[in-house]
């Protein structure tokens, strides 16, 4: 991951994102630590992604990010399938946290859920895909029996893609709820 971070700075990035447990479900701190002291290399921001979602015991994850005096921001749906399930833990890390660190609500993000995850939470940022299905612009050539992409996700020819109107929506939703925090 050291060489990735590495990658990272080499092509102008201003920050990275990274996730270390151990099989136990903690932060896994040795990890961690050698990737915060990379980015510090180069002066890049660090972001603990969704992985702290399946730590075993999120209060005691956030004093270890916050320890590692390195990570910038969580991204966190609260340990649960979307950040508006998980409102209330976000609503505790927040919290918690004081300050020392940003949490990010993200997962599920939408136009609709937005400002309510902002203003039951108390979290500043938010993280949304606002993806929508569309057409790829040119047909390619597909051998059904072996698709590119997994089952899960939409069928050959249609693309996962940015939704402008979506982030649009986004905004306009959080913007009175963040002048309000």
């Amino acid at each position: 991951m050291e060489c990735d971070i590495n990658e990272c700075a080499k092509a102008g990035a201003t920050g990275v994102v990274v996730g270390a447990l151990t099989p136990g479900g903690d932060i896994d701190e040795p990890k961690l630590n050698r990737l915060v002291q990379c980015a510090a290399q180069h002066s890049l921001h660090v972001t603990f992604h969704r992985a702290f979602d399946h730590t075993k015991d999120p209060m005691a994850a956030l004093r270890v990010l916050i320890s590692s005096g390195g990570v910038k921001r969580i991204l966190t749906s609260g340990q649960r399938a979307t950040a508006e399930e998980g409102v209330g833990v976000i609503q505790q890390l927040v919290g918690e946290s004081q300050g020392r660190i940003q949490i990010m609500a993200g997962g599920g993000v939408t136009p609709e859920n937005a400002a309510t995850i902002i203003t039951r939470s108390g979290v500043a940022h938010i993280h949304a895909s606002a993806r929508s299905l569309g057409t790829q612009p040119e047909p390619i050539h597909s051998n059904p029996l072996c698709p590119f992409r997994a089952t899960t996700l939409p069928p050959e020819g249609v693309v996962m893609q940015t939704d402008a109107e979506k982030v649009s929506a986004i905004l306009i939703a959080t913007h009175a709820a963040t002048e309000s925090l």
